[in-house]
């Protein structure tokens, strides 16, 4: 189905990062205005290929965010350095990155809930796309544009 797969598989690494509970009493809004920028940050620092959406949890309308990233040269480092960066920040929680195993799966699932997270949060639910796997659907209001010459 997505023809990066075969392409990137072998260093692609999918990730999670959600935030720390005392950002849950703000609105879903502040919290995306609040961090969206840290994430893009914080990754860019630490590699330079990366998609990175943001998602609604339906059960308590908190934001969290998934992503991919691509390491040139993967190692067990580069996993504990993005750890870190992350967990020593005020305001992100839970943090996992894995390799991706099934890249399709994966894309399908950070997508799962693209158009409720939008119409909710009343913003761009895909922050960065420089994997550009959102090439094939309409993404008119979807992509966070401007993050990208803030930086």
């Amino acid at each position: 189905m997505y023809s990066l797969q075969k392409k990137y598989n072998s260093v692609d690494y999918s990730f999670t990062i959600t935030l720390q509970p005392r950002l849950f009493v703000k609105t879903i809004e502040d919290q995306y205005d609040i961090t969206f920028v840290e994430v893009c940050r914080k990754l860019n620092s630490l590699i330079s290929t990366h998609t990175i959406i943001a998602e609604i949890t339906p059960t308590n309308y908190n934001i969290h965010y998934h992503g991919i990233i691509k390491f040139h040269r993967p190692s067990k480092s580069h996993m504990k350095d993005f750890k870190d960066v992350f967990r020593g920040s005020k305001m992100f929680g839970f943090t996992q990155i894995r390799q991706i195993e099934d890249f399709g799966g994966w894309v399908e699932y950070i997508m799962k809930d693209l158009y409720i997270t939008k119409d909710i949060l009343n913003r761009p639910p895909i922050i960065v796309d420089e994997y550009d796997i959102l090439n094939t659907m309409k993404v008119d209001g979807m992509i966070q544009y401007d993050i990208i010459d803030e930086q």
